[in-house]
């Protein structure tokens, strides 16, 4: 039986919807004792770094003030251990300040007590990949003799110039995020392979400006150095 038998036969026993919060919640679980044993801090120390992580994206966002209050760490925690991760919750952010920032009557519910809260934060989620959806180019327009057109072509000439240098090749975190930036749209960067980790980094809020300013980017310098170390080594072995 092959691996799209057993996953129908699964979904089959459990349905598609709790097969699916298993299997998330088993990645993310295994991200999450990676991450943990990089970090080299202790569990309650590595779950209060994310919480602030998460929080302070929100405050970003919002302009507000919010903290990560025994209550407020209750709702992260939960979510965490039913197989989401931290990027979740930035997406989360993400689609819903897209939608309710602006609006008088909704940027007060932009709080973690709404949106946290176990009966939305999956439908929240699933918006954010709406919106991204929304992003990807539409299918290349092929002329009727079948060349390529102006725009088609430059548009391959960037996916291919993004596509020539792997992740790994670059010595510094700074130069691989200035490459990434050659991506023509979000479809092309996400088609790009670089660790998750990685990507989560490059898509943190500011990071681009901050690299482009030359601001400081310490921490991601060094997980970056450490991550490249780590695959060059694997490779070599």
């Amino acid at each position: 039986m092959n691996n799209r038998d057993l996953w129908t036969k699964a979904a089959e026993l459990l349905g598609e919807s709790e097969l699916s919060r298993r299997f998330r919640a088993w990645a993310s679980n295994l991200i999450k004792k990676e991450l943990l044993k990089r970090s080299n801090m202790a569990p309650d120390e590595f779950f209060l770094h994310q919480a602030g992580e998460i929080i302070s994206h929100l405050n970003e966002l919002t302009g507000r003030h919010y903290t990560a209050t025994p209550d407020v760490q209750n709702m992260i925690r939960a979510r965490l251990a039913a197989g989401y991760t931290v990027e979740d919750f930035l997406h989360v952010h993400q689609a819903m300040a897209s939608r309710w920032l602006e609006d008088p009557k909704m940027r007060d519910y932009l709080r973690p007590s709404t949106l946290y809260r176990p009966t939305h934060f999956d439908e929240y989620r699933a918006l954010w990949y709406a919106d991204e959806k929304k992003k990807q180019p539409s299918p290349v327009t092929v002329q009727a003799n079948n060349a390529p057109t102006a725009d088609a072509a430059e548009y391959r000439k960037q996916v291919d110039n993004l596509m020539s240098i792997a992740w790994w090749e670059f010595e510094t975190w700074s130069d691989f995020v200035r490459h990434t930036l050659k991506a023509p749209d979000a479809a092309s960067l996400a088609r790009y392979e670089m660790p998750e980790r990685l990507r989560q980094l490059r898509t943190a809020p500011k990071m681009t400006m901050r690299v482009l300013k030359g601001k400081d980017i310490e921490f991601a310098s060094e997980e970056y150095k450490q991550i490249r170390d780590e695959y060059i080594q694997e490779m070599n072995q």
